[in-house]
């Protein structure tokens, strides 16, 4: 490949990052996952501690508090955004920019030569399924939904094959990876179910197959990132102001719902023609990579590096989906189980090299080609359709700051879900208190001194999941009601309202 084709390839990647850019601006799909109360738990957290006074000790951060890699990224994205609605985006570029990396790295591990292309078309096949299937695969573009936890394993991955490759000659390596390790497991229990256990069986078990019994230093320095994480995990009670943390409970009593939904949701990725046709790939390739091992050919049991990491990837889902299915006082989640959207995709495509050799970097090349077009042409179609918007300020939330300017306050209790988008892409300083149904306090994801005895204004939601009657009860009718769109807006005036009676 010359320098010519890299360069090629390389434009591909980044026109495909340009369609992510201006399908934002178009209004696309995806924005939706983005702009919920989920996907702008680091903007309002970010917002109150750097610009309005407010301290991490307040905070009830996420079950998982996310702070590798997603914090340092966002502080970027907040820093140059200087909006929410500029912050959420540039955080997915960087995202995807941190991913391709990642993968490029790992790449490099498996088949020099080629990495680049490998990384191009896997990056832009997660992309083109990112935006035509945004539910299940919109995480590549989202902070604090556990992608961190897949974006660190590439990194950590990709330190760990080049550690193999020196024959355990680059102990700095090991120290990245127990880095990596220590902060991924404080941030998120599932770096250790998605990666750390996987890892330690694949050590432990390329070993058995080789018949090797011995305790030497190589083995014992694997250990390092392993001892890590789990110090990691330890640390969070000493770092982490309030514990929120989820705590598994694990048993047999919710293994058929569990199983179910699981099911389900494998059966649903599974239909979609694109992936479903991958998916058989993907467990074609895994089927041969347990072949290789079972040969008694020592290359085999050596462990080629693509083989290693298809039969890793393998391992993620199953100690995933064990874990999912034993856990009975968390809800299942897509989200829970991302390795097992994306490890696919990086497999197959990993894999091509050894079965089309030469006529590789071409079809590298058309498929990434590909993918770029299909992206442009449905960019191309929303800009014609919708144009390009730099804000984002939805006719429902201007008719909330027009009302509250009128009257002149600014504190209010609104329900989860909407609580933090009209605080963020208000126009006005707003302080809005979440609440759930009837009328109570709801501590989740957010800082307590957002709390307070009195309130000027609530906004119900269309769906009525506050109580309007509750409301009336305590404080009689409001001064002004206003409708705004599906949300009604009663405002009682400075310091009137109160949720719960004295």
């Amino acid at each position: 490949m010359t320098k010519k084709h890299n360069a090629i390839i390389l434009i591909l990647f980044v026109i495909s990052m340009a369609n992510v850019l201006l399908s934002y601006l178009a209004q696309h799909l995806f924005r939706g996952p983005l702009f919920s109360a989920d996907g702008l738990v680091l903007s309002q957290l970010f917002s109150d501690l750097l610009e309005k006074g407010g301290e991490i000790r307040d905070w009830l951060l996420p079950p998982a508090p996310y702070f590798f890699p997603d914090y340092p990224v966002f502080f970027l994205a907040h820093v140059l955004g200087h909006s929410v609605y500029n912050e959420s985006i540039i955080f997915a570029l960087f995202q995807i920019a941190l991913t391709f990396l990642g993968t490029w790295l790992l790449f490099r591990q498996v088949e020099r030569k080629t990495a680049l292309y490998s990384a191009t078309a896997v990056v832009i096949g997660w992309l083109w399924l990112a935006l035509n299937y945004q539910g299940h695969f919109v995480f590549l573009l989202l902070s604090a939904h556990h992608y961190g936890v897949f974006l660190s394993s590439l990194f950590f991955l990709a330190l760990w094959m080049k550690y193999r490759s020196q024959q355990g000659e680059g102990v700095s390596l090991l120290w990245g990876m127990a880095a990596i390790a220590f902060l991924s497991a404080l941030s998120d229990n599932l770096f250790i179910v998605q990666t750390l256990i996987p890892f330690f069986v694949m050590a432990i078990f390329t070993d058995l197959m080789k018949r090797d019994f011995s305790l030497n230093k190589e083995k014992v320095m694997t250990l390092i990132p392993v001892i890590s994480g789990v110090l990691g995990y330890s640390a969070y009670n000493f770092i982490v102001p309030n514990d929120t943390r989820y705590y598994a409970d694990i048993g047999f009593e919710k293994i058929t719902e569990n199983l179910e939904g699981l099911f389900h949701f494998y059966a649903d990725i599974v239909q979609m023609p694109v992936y479903g046709v991958l998916f058989l790939g993907y467990i074609s390739i895994i089927i041969y990579s347990f072949y290789c091992l079972m040969k008694k050919d020592m290359d085999s049991y050596d462990m080629r590096p693509m083989v290693w990491l298809s039969l890793f990837s393998f391992l993620s889902f199953v100690s995933t989906f064990c874990t999912i299915t034993l856990v009975t006082n968390i809800p299942l989640g897509i989200r829970y189980i991302i390795p097992s959207l994306f490890w696919p995709l990086f497999v197959v495509i990993g894999c091509s090299p050894s079965i089309l050799g030469k006529r590789f970097w071409g079809a590298a090349t058309t498929f990434s080609a590909m993918g770029v077009i299909s992206l442009s042409s449905h960019t191309y179609t929303l800009i014609k359709k919708n144009g390009l918007h730099g804000e984002y300020y939805p006719r429902e939330i201007a008719c909330i700051d027009e009302a509250l300017e009128k009257a002149h306050v600014s504190n209010g209790v609104a329900h989860f879900w909407d609580a933090r988008p009209i605080q963020l892409f208000s126009h006005l300083d707003l302080n809005i208190a979440q609440h759930k149904y009837p009328l109570e306090e709801h501590p989740y994801v957010v800082s307590k001194r957002f709390f307070r005895k009195t309130y000027d204004f609530i906004v119900f939601p269309g769906n009525r999941t506050l109580s309007f009657d509750e409301v009336k009860r305590i404080n009689g009718m409001p001064q002004v009601i206003t409708y705004c769109g599906d949300k009604t807006l009663y405002i009682y005036g400075k310091d009137k309202m109160k949720t719960k009676e004295s």
